[in-house]
């Protein structure tokens, strides 16, 4: 039942993260200034509040933040990962750690890279504003995603989407129809970057309106271990996630996670064929 990006199903989770952000926005834009405890403060005093500790913690704010937006580059990595052994999934968490420090690292084995960095100054405090805007921005949008409750019947839009489930699966697919399965949720970016660059455009839109084509799509906002069984069938463990089933790929063919039109376009095409 675990999926890259799941924690977005949890209102606890969406609502403590909103929060923590509108606080360090205010922080940023300073408001106030939170004293530390005095331990906290002896540690920050040795080691000028960059201990590995403090990196840790902002690292793993950094990955959780993400990965509504990295599902796509990380999935399948995941996928493997999670359906492996010990080994498997730590090798690839660390390299996806090794890959989030590279920047860090690099600097570390060529000191002379920091010379090319900014220098410090006023610019500072209006990048400090800035950055705290953009950290509001993101506790809205948690918000929103909070608050948005899965969509009993899919949104109408360009395409005339059905309620996915795996009766309406197997009965389009009984009658001979090409199946788009499509899974989203409010919190996937990149699902709706999808749908405003691909599939709602006019020509693919048609292309999934056509008489011998069923549309389904499922929301994953909210858990729901049949969506995520379902994602398992075809090793994913996240989104955006989508598939084509028909004549010529009775068992389903799963698209990639960032659709373009020839990428739609041709999985509709071998579909078709018997």
């Amino acid at each position: 039942g675990v999926g890259w990006g799941a924690q977005f199903q949890s209102p606890l989770f969406l609502g403590f993260m909103a929060l923590l952000l509108l606080v360090f926005a205010a922080n940023l834009w300073g408001w106030f200034a939170i004293p530390l405890p005095q331990f906290a403060g002896r540690l920050a005093a040795r080691d000028a509040g960059h201990g590995p500790v403090g990196s840790f913690l902002a690292g793993a704010l950094a990955t959780l933040l993400a990965t509504p937006c990295s599902a796509p580059f990380l999935g399948t990595a995941v996928g493997f990962a999670l359906a492996g052994g010990a080994g498997e999934t730590l090798a690839v968490f660390a390299a996806l750690g090794l890959g989030m420090a590279a920047p860090y690292l690099a600097v570390a084995a060529a000191p002379g890279l920091a010379r090319a960095l900014p220098r410090p100054g006023p610019w500072m405090g209006r990048l400090r504003a800035g950055l705290g805007v953009l950290l509001a921005g993101t506790a809205l949008w948690l918000v929103f995603v909070l608050a948005a409750e899965p969509f009993a019947t899919p949104r109408r839009g360009a395409i005339a989407w059905q309620p996915w489930s795996r009766a309406a699966l197997d009965a389009a697919r009984a009658g001979g129809k090409i199946v788009f399965v499509d899974v989203t949720a409010e919190w996937c970016i990149t699902c709706r970057v999808n749908k405003s660059f691909t599939l709602e455009r006019a020509d693919v839109a048609a292309l999934l309106a056509a008489p011998d084509v069923v549309a389904l799509q499922a929301d994953w906002t909210r858990p729901d271990p049949r969506i995520a069984d379902y994602l398992a069938g075809f090793g994913r463990y996240g989104i955006p996630f989508d598939a084509v089933y028909g004549p010529g790929r009775p068992g389903g063919e799963a698209l990639p996670e960032i659709l373009t039109p020839d990428a739609v376009r041709s999985a509709l095409a071998r579909a078709r064929k018997p």
